[in-house]
């Protein structure tokens, strides 16, 4: 949505955000995480993964010390 995809990724994100958090706290209140949680934790989330980029992205976030949790890229089914 938008002349350059911007407000459709920011939407996309909110949604992403409203939908994910609770349910995370609601997991960390009731001790039922399925991972435990560290500050160096991200969650990659990518456009279209042209020429692999989003593989490429994570290597270099690994590489650089955080952890890649998640990993959802536009060419997902």
């Amino acid at each position: 949505r938008g002349v350059s995809q911007s407000l459709g990724h920011h939407i996309a994100n909110d949604a992403l955000r409203d939908h994910m958090f609770p349910r995370f706290d609601k997991a960390k209140k009731e001790n039922t995480l399925s991972i435990e949680p560290g500050p160096y934790d991200v969650a990659l989330i990518g456009d279209y993964n042209i020429g692999g980029d989003a593989w490429a992205s994570r290597m270099l976030l690994e590489e650089m010390g955080l952890r890649v949790v998640a990993q959802w890229s536009g060419d997902g089914t």
